[in-house]
C-alpha cells in the first residue's frame, strides 16, 4: 500500500489491528534517511469520538513518556492527529513470551533455569524502575503496571527482555463497553486483592511476576480452570498460590516465589527492588549470567527465517512486534490469529467459558474494580489499545 500521511508521521505499513486501534509501522515525515522506525498505535474512529475514552487514553499516555529504561518500551510522543488520538513508541522486531515459550514447546525445546531466571530480573528491573519514577523526577508519578504477564513481555532478535503495555491496558478498559478480552487474558495473573476489590499497589505487580516466574521454571501454567473457577478461587480467603509452588525447585527459588505470590499483599515483597535483591542473589547462588546471548539464539534458533523476512518486507530493516500486547489480538497484516495458548509452556486453553458467563464475571470484576492505596501515586486507570 502507499505510504499515508498522519499528522507528522508517515504511515508506511499496518502491522496490526485490534479491538481498541491500529497498529503501524511509520517515520517523521520529511526526515530523510532516518532509518529508525516507529509505532504508531491510534483508536478506532469510534472511540476517537468518546470523550472519556480520549480523556483516560492522553491522560495515561502523558505518564508513559517518564518510562524511559532498557527494559521498557518507551514511548517517544502521543497527542491528537486527524481527531485521532495516537501513541507513538519504539518499534521493536521481537516476540512476546507467549509466542517465544510456544515455539519452543512445539520444537520441544525448554528454557533452563538461568534463562528463566534472566527474563525475571530484566522484568523486575522494569517494575523496579517504574514504582521508583518519583525518587528520581519528582514531577512525575509512581507507575504500577497491573497486567504483567507473558503478552506484555517481549524478547527481541538481540535477546533483550522489555516489558510493554504499561497503564495503557488498565486505563482505557474502563472507558471500554466490551470488557471480555482482556478480562479473561489477566483472570490467571490477577492478584486476589484485586479480584476482591481492595485497594492495590506495588505488591500487585510483584505478584504477577511471581506468578510468571514459577511458570518459566516449571514450563506449566500456575492456574488452569473456566473462568467461574478461577474467580472463585481467588476470592477465597482460603486460596493460597504458594501451596501449588514444585516442591523440586531449588530452596531458594521456592522462598522467592513463596514471599511473592502469598495471597496477603502484607506478606509479599513491598517493591519489586525488593524482589529483585532476592533474584539477584539466587543468580549468584547458582552461577548465572546475563543471558541475552543465549536468548538471542533462542530467537534464532525458533524465528530466524521468519525475523528475515519481516525485515525484508517492502525493502525495509525492521519489521514485527510494536512494543503492543496480543491481548489486542494483533493480527498480521494478511495473516490469521494465533489460537489462544494457555500457560507459558504448554498448549492448552487456560479459559474457555461461554460469553454469558464471562460477561457476567467481568460486571462482578470491574463495577468494583480497586482505587490506589493511601500514599501511592498511581496514573489513571490504564487502558487497553
Amino acid at each position: 500500500m502507499e505510504p499515508v500521511e498522519f499528522g507528522k508521521y508517515l504511515l508506511l505499513q499496518q502491522i496490526g489491528i485490534g479491538r481498541i486501534g491500529q497498529v503501524w509501522k511509520a517515520k517523521v515525515l520529511g526526515v530523510k534517511g532516518l532509518e529508525k522506525f516507529l509505532a504508531i498505535k491510534r483508536l478506532h474512529p469510534h472511540l476517537s469520538t468518546q470523550k472519556a475514552v480520549i480523556d483516560i487514553f492522553m491522560e495515561a499516555a502523558s505518564s508513559l513518556v517518564h518510562l524511559q529504561h532498557e527494559n521498557i518500551v518507551r514511548v517517544y510522543d502521543f497527542g491528537t492527529a486527524e481527531g485521532t488520538p495516537y501513541l507513538a513508541m519504539d518499534f521493536i522486531l521481537g516476540k512476546d513470551l507467549a509466542q517465544f515459550a510456544m515455539a519452543l514447546r512445539d520444537k520441544g525445546q525448554a528454557l533452563g533455569v538461568e534463562e528463566a531466571l534472566h527474563i525475571a530480573i530484566e522484568v523486575c528491573k522494569a517494575l523496579d524502575f517504574a514504582h521508583t519514577l518519583q525518587d528520581s523526577e519528582p514531577q512525575s508519578e509512581a507507575l504500577i503496571h497491573a497486567g504483567v504477564r507473558p503478552q506484555n513481555v517481549l524478547i527481541t532478535k538481540e535477546g533483550e527482555v522489555k516489558l510493554t503495555d504499561f497503564c495503557i491496558s488498565r486505563a482505557l478498559f474502563e472507558g471500554l463497553e466490551d470488557k471480555q478480552g482482556v478480562f479473561e487474558k489477566t483472570l490467571p495473573y490477577l492478584a486476589p486483592e484485586v479480584v476482591k476489590g481492595e485497594p492495590i499497589g506495588p505488591e500487585v505487580d510483584v505478584f504477577c511476576l511471581g506468578v510468571l516466574f514459577c511458570e518459566l521454571l516449571t514450563g506449566r501454567p500456575l492456574m488452569e480452570g473456566a473462568p467461574s473457577e478461577l474467580l472463585g478461587r481467588l476470592s477465597s480467603d482460603e486460596w493460597n498460590p504458594t501451596q501449588v509452588i514444585p516442591e523440586d525447585l531449588a530452596p531458594s527459588a521456592q522462598e522467592i516465589l513463596a514471599k511473592a505470590m502469598a495471597p496477603d499483599p502484607n506478606e509479599r515483597y513491598r517493591t519489586a527492588g525488593q524482589m529483585l535483591q532476592d533474584l539477584e542473589k539466587y543468580a549468584k547462588e547458582i552461577g548465572a549470567k546475563a543471558e541475552t546471548e543465549s536468548l538471542a539464539r533462542f530467537m534464532d534458533t525458533l524465528f530466524g527465517e521468519e525475523l528475515v523476512k519481516t525485515m525484508e518486507v517492502a525493502g525495509e530493516a525492521e519489521e514485527e512486534q510494536a512494543g503492543i500486547s496480543p491481548e489486542e489480538e494483533i493480527v498480521p497484516p494478511g495473516g490469521e490469529r494465533a489460537p489462544q495458548k494457555g500457560g507459558l509452556l504448554k498448549n492448552k486453553a487456560v479459559l474457555g467459558a461461554g460469553l454469558g458467563v464471562i460477561a457476567a464475571l467481568v460486571i462482578v470484576l470491574f463495577m468494583f474494580w480497586p482505587g490506589q492505596k493511601k500514599g501511592e501515586h498511581m496514573t489513571p486507570r490504564p487502558s487497553e489499545t
